[in-house]
């Protein structure tokens, strides 16, 4: 989904899907033939829908200075230029009003570290797409450690998910004649070494359940796809496969996951010569690193193992060899695992607590792990990356040296370098893309329908916040395990608070906030947990006199999507306003449309119980006629491959049907996250915010969005 890139559509039986025919068709549904996604039918219905929205939203006051100033807060000026560290190098990709689909490229690490970098570019993706006469955009890239000259680079079509990876000398600066080349698939792969890979991806045996193949193979160069050897058939019970490698100086270390679903995973050891060994871990735990011989795994459920006890988030090394397993971190209550880096001795880890980032640093000495912290201003999130490569001092992973990107809300990323001394430099701080100086940054809590207490952020204006009558976004998400962090949005600060709007971020349940109780608290049949508590903030905000109802406007996209017209359904009297983007919306058909892989979250349409659950919070089954409903924007792509767009068109077309203010919008190329391209994401952006502008800033001028407009489908 948008938030989570694991979540994928389900290939097999996507053809069913787009004839209308899927198994397990529901026959009483009215708008099944919008699922036909390229069907002259419905893409006629389509581009009436966008036709009618765009021509409605483009001509409000405020379009034009909207998309201006999307145009500018997207532009270079407000990226950081990150890269990774590989050798002697520093590599990054960057995009420009000169390359909008971007450029791979590569400068001395004195200089990246120095501030002055040097860039030359590897490759260009402009000049790519122009030369091959297709909408490339960048899926990625792993090279190959120590030396980093061999890479495979992802190529994706409009940005879907699907990606072909085709292998780059780094040194040649270009694509290797007779390399390996991944189909468009949505592969799983890692390197073994410079003559094998380890790949799940489309073997063309039919055997890929929700886009990601059930085979994982090595594969040898020179050798036809078809002769590659089997190290894992899933195919019989399993949802996915995941081979990975971690490279260390002593060798490299090769594991696959077998997933049976989203909460569980077994894990083994892969020998050179293809052969498993059984990792010890619960069902629902993930490898987070590899180092001296023991792999890292966050524990999601309470462990025990060779005698000792270890509760659900925290962090165990387990010996590949003996299987003995060690503790290396246990979160306290507000804390969870968020991110961990492996260096030559010491593990670092980002640690959620209360929401914002601490960065801890751990070594094993005498057969345990010490941590300390690293000194970091306090407040904000960051992201952590690591220095590979083994050509120098600075950048070799026998060192302990570190990037670090710290950001708020309010707070433009700045970048630090961690070396191998444990001192902390800056390197490059972000200029403000917003006004941001009278903008105030509160955490919140307040209490759900079940007495839990839920945090929230708020953002504004000092007179926003006293007025008691200011617009407010209200951003969710809520589901698998994704934590929603105060990060730094200029699009939301240039678009929204300098305009006197109130920025407000639910960390609800189902998120990964405070880890694996946080998410299994939302989790199928606990799901309403999820929506109460979003209701919860939002009335929080009147009950404080923040604002009123009528002037919140809520956002969420995929599952946010979902539960922003779940908030539709169940509290319209709650909202101003609801905008719903990339979302899943049809609970008893969103196994026949991609997301089976999604079970363990959100429950099984064929389990009676589970079904019933399902069918009480759809959003497309549970509108009603005749109810007040406030304005809808719902926003969605035909390219999308992860999310099916037919959730969204069949719930447009049931609120039209009620007779709801709603407004749809279908991109016609991009994927689940858009193309990529800054032009195409600001006019989206324009049209998002001039929804949110007209609905609650002039909540007077609501009748003017759509009401009627237009007779319903034909069903």
């Amino acid at each position: 989904m948008r938030d989570w890139v694991g979540a994928t559509w389900l290939q097999g039986l996507v053809t069913f899907a787009l004839l209308g025919c899927s198994p397990g068709a529901a026959p009483e549904d009215p708008y099944l033939w919008l699922e036909e996604l390229r069907s002259e039918r419905a893409l006629e219905w389509v581009a009436g829908e966008n036709e009618r929205s765009t021509s409605r939203l483009e001509s409000t006051a405020i379009f034009e200075t909207l998309v201006r100033d999307a145009e500018v807060v997207l532009g270079e000026r407000a990226h950081l230029p990150l890269a990774e560290i590989m050798g002697d190098h520093a590599y990054g990709f960057w995009q420009d009003d000169g390359n909008p689909r971007g450029v791979w490229r590569r400068t001395p690490v004195a200089s990246y570290l120095g501030g002055e970098p040097k860039w030359e570019t590897l490759l260009d993706l402009d000049e790519l797409a122009a030369e091959e006469g297709e909408p490339w955009a960048w899926a990625g890239v792993r090279c190959l450690e120590p030396e980093n000259d061999r890479c495979l680079v992802g190529l994706s079509r409009s940005g879907i998910a699907a990606a072909i990876w085709r292998e780059f000398s780094v040194s040649q600066r270009d694509f290797v004649e007779g390399g390996f080349v991944l189909p468009e698939a949505q592969s799983n792969w890692a390197w073994m070494d410079e003559d094998t890979l380890f790949v799940a991806t489309d073997w063309g045996d039919g055997k890929t359940g929700d886009a990601y193949s059930l085979v994982a193979k090595l594969w040898t160069r020179g050798e036809p796809m078809g002769d590659a050897r089997v190290v894992v058939d899933a195919s019989a019970d399993g949802t996915s496969v995941w081979p990975e490698t971690a490279y260390r100086p002593e060798g490299r270390f090769a594991y696959v996951g077998v997933s049976r679903g989203w909460l569980d995973t077994t894990y083994h050891a892969v020998a050179q010569d293809g052969r498993l060994t059984r990792l010890p871990c619960s069902s629902a735990c993930e490898p987070r690193g590899y180092i001296e011989g023991r792999i890292l795994f966050e524990i999601r459920n309470d462990w025990t193992h060779g005698g000792a006890d270890y509760k659900k988030g925290s962090l165990v090394a387990v010996d590949v060899e003996s299987l003995d397993s060690e503790l290396v971190y246990a979160p306290e209550t507000d804390e969870s695992v968020r991110s961990v880096h492996v260096g030559r001795s010491a593990v670092f880890v980002e640690v959620l607590q209360n929401v914002e980032s601490v960065v801890r640093r751990f070594e094993r000495r005498e057969g345990a792990w010490a941590h300390s912290s690293i000194d970091l201003p306090d407040g904000g999130v960051v992201q952590l990356a690591p220095v590979r490569g083994r050509r120098n001092e600075s950048s070799n992973p026998e060192s302990n040296a570190l990037l670090i990107s710290r950001e708020g809300i309010a707070t433009p990323p700045t970048l630090y370098y961690l070396d191998a001394d444990g001192e902390v430099r800056q390197i490059y701080r972000l200029e403000p893309s917003f006004e941001a100086a009278d903008i105030r940054v509160e955490q919140r809590w307040t209490r759900s329908s079940d007495g839990v207490r839920v945090p929230y952020f708020v953002a504004a204006k000092q007179s926003a916040l006293e007025d008691g009558d200011a617009p407010v976004m209200l951003y969710g998400y809520g589901g698998f395990h994704i934590p929603v962090l105060p990060r730094y949005r200029p699009i939301h600060g240039k678009l929204w608070l300098e305009h006197g709007g109130i920025y407000v971020i639910a960390n609800i349940r189902g998120g990964g906030e405070f880890g694996a109780r946080w998410h299994e608290a939302a989790i199928k049949e606990g799901r309403q947990n999820a929506f109460d508590d979003f209701y919860a903030v939002a009335e929080a905000l009147v009950a404080d006199g923040v604002t009123r109802p009528e002037r919140i406007g809520i956002w969420g996209a995929s599952n946010g999507g979902l539960l922003t017209a779940v908030a539709l359904t169940q509290r319209p009297d709650l909202f101003g306003a609801v905008l719903s983007e990339v979302p899943v919306l049809d609970m008893l058909r969103y196994t026949e449309l991609g997301g089976s892989d999604w079970i363990d979250e959100f429950g099984d349409p064929e389990h009676p119980r589970e079904r019933a659950f399902l069918r009480s919070i759809s959003p497309y089954h549970n509108i009603r006629d005749g109810n007040a409903y406030p304005p809808v924007l719902v926003v969605s792509s035909s390219m999308d491959d992860v999310v099916h767009a037919g959730h969204a068109r069949k719930f447009v077309a049931r609120l039209h049907e009620a007779g709801a203010d709603v407004l749809y919008y279908e991109a016609t190329e991009g994927g689940h996250g858009g193309t990529g391209l800054a032009s195409g994401a600001a006019y989206e952006w324009a049209l998002q915010y001039a929804f949110l502008h007209e609905t609650l800033f002039e909540p007077a001028s609501v009748g003017a969005v759509a009401r009627g407009e237009g007779p319903p489908p034909s069903s």
